[in-house]
């Protein structure tokens, strides 16, 4: 992964973020499970199920869905990647995400993971991060699945943002000592053992092959392969403070103490 610094890591895991429901609560009814906003509006269970994001997981509202919109509006994934908005695409993306709130298409919670491994929400917008954290503490786990699709119409093609994790070393590290761990970290086998015990999609060359890989990461890489979706892969370079500054104006706008205009002129430059 390089920047205008020069090379700044090596690929790792990848980062995604969605909207992750298991496929047994809507077997329980007999439901399909809605792709789409607007299959959303006509699901059966949307009165009872809510669609949950953690209160302290603005990050992965951001990802999942304000930067897709911030794209479609023209946004460049360059500003993205160093969170250095334009103030007018972010507006509009702001907006969209305003209208889910007053719409309460998404719903704020303490504890989604909580209402999502009890079957209580219809859908989880988290990264697969969190998934993988609470994968082996749940009941029926074969069922979750992640839709890139649910905050777009089903007229629109729908974008995900994926990024890479690095792994960095120290400039004063042994040369000698570096390369031959790495030599040994990014072997197939160990990535691929890595990847079988963390439950991570691997960012960096991996043969997902059935016999090395757990099914979680063999899902995402099939959900990913889905033509009507546009894929859009980039390095996060935000700085700590960026990131807690964009997380508390998204819950101060989720919160209904900021507008979406307000939020704009706070969050880009």
């Amino acid at each position: 992964v390089s920047s205008s610094q020069g090379v700044i890591g090596l690929p790792l895991f990848m980062c995604g973020e969605g909207f992750w429901y298991d496929r047994h609560l809507y077997d329980r009814y007999e439901v399909q499970v809605p792709q789409s906003m607007d299959s959303w509006q006509d699901c059966s269970l949307r009165g009872q199920y809510p669609i949950l994001c953690d209160q302290s997981d603005m990050n992965a509202l951001f990802w999942s869905v304000l930067a897709p919109y911030y794209l479609k509006a023209g946004g460049a994934a360059q500003q993205l990647s160093e969170g250095a908005f334009q103030k007018e695409k972010m507006l509009e993306a702001l907006t969209v995400l305003e209208q889910m709130r007053d719409t309460q298409f998404i719903q704020l919670s303490q504890e989604a993971w909580r209402s999502f491994t009890a079957m209580q929400s219809a859908f989880w917008i988290t990264g697969v991060d969190d998934v993988a954290t609470y994968y082996n503490h749940s009941t029926n786990r074969s069922s979750w699945n992640i839709s890139p699709t649910l905050a777009f119409d089903a007229r629109e093609q729908a974008m995900f943002v994926l990024r890479a994790d690095v792994l960095a070393v120290k400039k004063d590290a042994d040369k000698i000592a570096t390369d031959l761990f790495l030599e040994h970290f990014f072997n197939q086998r160990t990535l691929a053992d890595l990847s079988t015990y963390s439950r991570m999609p691997i960012a960096c060359c991996l043969n997902y092959s059935p016999d090395v890989v757990h099914q979680l990461p063999q899902k995402c890489y099939t959900m990913l392969s889905i033509p009507m979706i546009e894929i859009v892969s980039l390095p996060c370079l935000w700085t700590d403070q960026k990131q807690e500054t964009v997380s508390q104006l998204l819950l101060a706008l989720m919160q209904g103490e900021m507008n979406a205009e307000t939020v704009a002129d706070a969050i880009s430059g």
